[in-house]
């Protein structure tokens, strides 16, 4: 699966049609999106070194550790063409272990985790039976409040409000998200989400200082609610987890709801600035 073709599609283009507000103001994004190169991240950073890497991917360089987190960098999910390109320098990214939220295929993809066949392999419980036995063979299930340690990382398995089957008919499996600490700094990934008292509960337990988020994927409201945080509820649980800073993912890369993938940003920012939320967006490159 190597170099992937995409079509290119812009951050900074934004269509309103689900966001419930006629026009937002105009974005400044450029001031919170910056490209980040993840050849240069220095392997024994004290703090942690991340980027979003499309979708709900993310690197993230700390303590002599690596980690991705739901690497998916497919040409599409299903008959969803991806939207924006996948660095060319993740072919040369060697971690230490990959995180799964759960079995969705837009975070669960074979072919993406096969691009690191000696990278052990963490997620939820029971999920392991998604993977090909090529993958299988390095799977380790996690439990909901069980923490492991990675190096000198210590990783939580925390509470997620979204289904972890594959698909509908499929019931049993478990979505989670991740607090991934060093002991002195808590980083947070939702994985996928509705909004629930879980965020506060993770949030009362020590604030957060970084916390991915997903803002897109959110309409049809009355069906995605108990599945997917819209922009507002992202910024709502970014308050409940005391979190200090805030990157936004699962938008802009495979439209998979109604909302345009150009919606889901801008109105971030719009509910950041009007609720004080600090957040940027390190992009990662080659």
């Amino acid at each position: 699966m190597a170099n992937p073709k995409t079509t290119s599609h812009s951050l900074r283009k934004p269509q309103y049609r689900y966001s419930g507000i006629d026009k937002l103001p105009d974005a400044s994004l450029e001031t919170n999106i910056r490209q980040v190169d993840i050849s240069k991240f220095p392997p024994d950073s004290e703090l942690p070194q991340i980027a979003w890497l499309g979708h709900s991917s993310f690197i993230i360089v700390w303590r002599n550790q690596t980690l991705l987190l739901d690497p998916v960098f497919a040409r599409t999910i299903g008959v969803v063409p991806r939207r924006l390109p996948v660095s060319k320098a993740i072919h040369e990214v060697n971690p230490q272990a990959i995180l799964v939220s759960h079995a969705h295929m837009d975070h669960l993809n074979n072919p993406s985790l096969s691009l690191f066949p000696d990278t052990p392999i963490y997620l939820p419980n029971k999920t392991e039976r998604f993977l090909s036995p090529a993958n299988l063979r390095r799977a380790h299930s996690v439990q909901l409040r069980k923490p492991f340690n990675l190096g000198s990382l210590t990783i939580m398995p925390v509470e997620a409000l979204h289904g972890g089957w594959r698909y509908p008919w499929q019931q049993g499996y478990m979505a989670l998200g991740y607090v991934i600490s060093d002991g002195k700094h808590r980083v947070y990934y939702a994985g996928d989400s509705a909004y629930g008292p879980h965020f506060s509960e993770i949030g009362n337990e020590s604030p957060i200082d970084i916390a991915l988020l997903p803002i897109g994927a959110y309409s049809p409201r009355w069906f995605l609610k108990d599945k997917h945080l819209n922009p507002p509820e992202a910024v709502q649980a970014a308050n409940d987890l005391r979190a200090r800073n805030v990157i936004p993912y699962h938008f802009g890369t495979y439209r998979l709801a109604l909302d345009p993938l150009g919606e889901a940003l801008p109105w971030f920012e719009q509910e950041a600035a009007q609720s004080s939320i600090k957040w940027d967006l390190p992009i990662g490159i080659s």
